[in-house]
């Protein structure tokens, strides 16, 4: 019965205290929400410079090819209204999946809210990201933004076509 989905990674490299400014943005409807490390108010802290210029990059890719008013389609730090996943035939896991997610849902969205956030990376103590830095890693990745890509060309041929 609950409206939104959040999902946050569960290492603290996100602070918890920001889901307040979710709610503000559920308060509005919107059908989905992103944190943001890259735009006024959004910060990274302590990341080191290759997974930092690793995540900017692939974001800003991301963008491009999604072409939704979303300032950090990547960041895994998100709400979304319940009734937009349900019944979503979701095939990835792990990382891939915020990737597949955005792509399954922008159909039906209509609605999208930033939260500026800022990133810090692991305490010493806790055991290194999962995440893998490997050509299949990246190649699942930016599947889903090119797929959308194609989705919107496909549309716009077949519009012109029809006319």
């Amino acid at each position: 019965g609950a409206e939104y989905v959040l999902f946050m990674d569960s290492d603290l490299t996100n602070n918890p205290q920001d889901i307040q400014k979710f709610v503000v943005e559920m308060k509005k409807g919107k059908d989905m929400i992103k944190a943001t490390r890259y735009s006024d108010g959004g910060s990274v802290k302590g990341v080191p410079l290759f997974r930092y210029l690793v995540s900017k990059y692939g974001n800003l890719s991301a963008r491009h090819l999604f072409r939704l008013p979303l300032s950090d389609p990547t960041n895994g730090f998100r709400a979304v209204k319940t009734k937009l996943l349900q019944d979503l035939p979701f095939k990835e896991n792990r990382f891939p999946i915020i990737m597949e997610e955005l792509y399954l849902v922008m159909p039906k969205a209509q609605s999208y809210g930033i939260v500026p956030v800022q990133l810090t990376s692991r305490n010493g103590h806790q055991r290194k990201t999962s995440f893998s830095y490997t050509p299949s890693t990246f190649f699942k990745y930016l599947l889903y933004p090119v797929k959308a890509l194609a989705r919107r060309t496909a549309m716009r041929y077949f519009a012109f076509f029809s006319l």
